[in-house]
């Protein structure tokens, strides 16, 4: 399997599932059915109201002339920053459409982060993150000054979530790791 550290972008497998779907073999080869089945379904969260072939997914710009307008900077960091880079954009589109309320991204290193003029901003990964003594005045300035700090990984090893909450020991509130039955 090949993966962004977020999702798997190829899967190998070591039979020719492809072929056993194009010549309909669904008695002798089930488990390369079961198997498509369970891709659309982690694809898409759902079995019912699949979109019919050529539908796109992907939400259509919508025109945010006169909309409320929200600042937010995706920090720029040493390391994996960016693993889903069109992931902003889709929530831009999502939130513009659904919600009225467009966001005005930019892209800034931690350093230029108190001159970019965001209320929010927010730092992803899917890895260790490893920062100054100087990057980490410059969020905590930045989170002192009013600003919003978001931080969210995108990878559930332990390595990864304890880098990400020693990283929020300098700041308050604390993470708190979320689990399954909370509200």
């Amino acid at each position: 399997m090949i993966t962004n550290g977020v999702r798997p972008l190829v899967i190998h497998t070591d039979s020719d599932v492809a072929k056993s779907w194009q010549a309909m073999r669904h008695t002798t080869q089930e488990n390369a059915f079961r198997l498509g089945v369970n891709l659309s379904y982690y694809v898409l969260g759902q079995y019912s109201d699949l979109p019919p072939r050529g539908v796109t997914i992907w939400p259509f710009p919508v025109e945010t002339g006169g909309m409320k307008t929200v600042k937010i900077a995706r920090v720029k960091y040493k390391g994996y920053w960016n693993p889903e880079p069109l992931a902003m954009e889709a929530f831009d589109r999502r939130l513009s459409a659904e919600d009225k309320v467009h966001i005005e991204k930019s892209t800034v290193e931690i350093d230029q982060l108190g001159g970019c003029g965001a209320g929010m901003a927010m730092m992803m990964g899917t890895s260790q993150v490893f920062l100054s003594n100087d990057q980490l005045g410059q969020l905590k300035k930045f989170v002192d000054s009013g600003g919003t700090r978001r931080a969210a990984t995108r990878n559930s090893t332990a390595r990864c979530f304890k880098t990400w909450r020693k990283l929020s020991g300098r700041f308050r509130p604390r993470f708190r790791r979320l689990r399954r039955s909370t509200p």
